[in-house]
């Protein structure tokens, strides 16, 4: 049996804000330009392998009229000053043409020498498609999801015109030229709903661990169940995953606990994100890669 390959470990492109403190109503360092492109210079000095940005129609994390960075144009902007991470970018379908997308997504690998990955997301926070004038249903958007990948993957395949006939997708002619890098983009999906696990299991190239709603986590109280994981940060800031705490070596442990469920990547955050992920590269990672080697020899 072949080996695990070697762990991956990301870190997260705050587009909503950053600061030490998690319950103001207005990020104490603003998602400018410059202060993302040192978190993503310091990730990619640190070693990470890539760089997950989120997708929001509004800030997510601190009240939504507060500033936000765009996802698209801002990822254009960081893989033009960076060299060797890669950007997993969050992709909603449907807000953009398809055949469109299929060219912005295939110049920004161009770009960056193929270091996109798109993270497909039917979902997301409750009201934010209504606050765009879409009223989709939960199985149409995951059917929408699963065309949206099988007519990017046909207008990639090849430089010539692709007719595609799906229910919520529709492509007559359209053409890319030139297409991704290589192979092209990988995609991630996530979910926990049976629909959700369906659509992953038929085209997915990685699952991300499941990501439920902020009532969901509080209802489970995971602390209970594992004294170093912490679900109080979802009392204040929406859609944000339960908090691993303890010292580097107990953080470290809780991870490999992780790996050996069969985790292979790892997408970490902390706030703020340019000294956490310093930090965390420094103080977690080296133990914790350790220990997985010792394991895999």
């Amino acid at each position: 049996m072949d080996k695990r390959p070697a762990p991956r470990f990301d870190w997260f492109i705050p587009i909503d804000g950053d600061g030490a403190h998690i319950g103001t109503r207005r990020a104490e360092r603003p998602p400018t330009f410059e202060y993302l492109r040192r978190v993503v210079e310091a990730a990619e000095a640190e070693g990470y392998y890539s760089l997950l940005i989120p997708t929001r129609f509004a800030n997510g994390l601190f009240e939504e009229t507060a500033p936000l960075a765009e996802t698209w144009t801002t990822v254009t902007a960081l893989a033009a000053v960076t060299r060797r991470i890669r950007f997993l970018v969050a992709v909603r379908p449907g807000f953009i043409s398809t055949g469109l997308f299929a060219q912005m997504a295939a110049a920004l690998d161009q770009i960056s020498g193929g270091r996109l990955d798109i993270n497909v997301v039917p979902g997301g926070i409750q009201g934010d498609f209504e606050r765009l004038g879409v009223t989709m249903d939960h199985d149409k958007r995951y059917e929408q999801a699963e065309e949206f990948i099988a007519a990017l993957r046909a207008l990639w395949a090849k430089p010539e015109p692709v007719v595609f006939e799906g229910s919520t997708i529709r492509l007559n002619g359209a053409v890319v030229s030139p297409g991704p890098v290589g192979d092209g983009p990988r995609f991630y999906v996530g979910g926990a709903s049976p629909r959700a696990l369906e659509f992953a299991a038929k085209e997915a190239d990685a699952y991300l661990t499941q990501m439920v709603g902020q009532q969901a986590q509080l209802r489970a109280q995971p602390r209970e169940r594992a004294p170093r994981l912490w679900n109080g940060i979802a009392k204040v800031r929406v859609n944000l995953g339960t908090a691993i705490v303890g010292d580097p070596p107990q953080v470290a442990a809780e991870l490999l606990a992780y790996w050996r469920l069969g985790f292979d990547e790892f997408i970490l955050s902390g706030f703020p994100h340019e000294e956490e992920c310093r930090r965390v590269a420094s103080d977690v990672l080296p133990g914790l890669r350790e220990a997985i080697a010792g394991e895999r020899a």
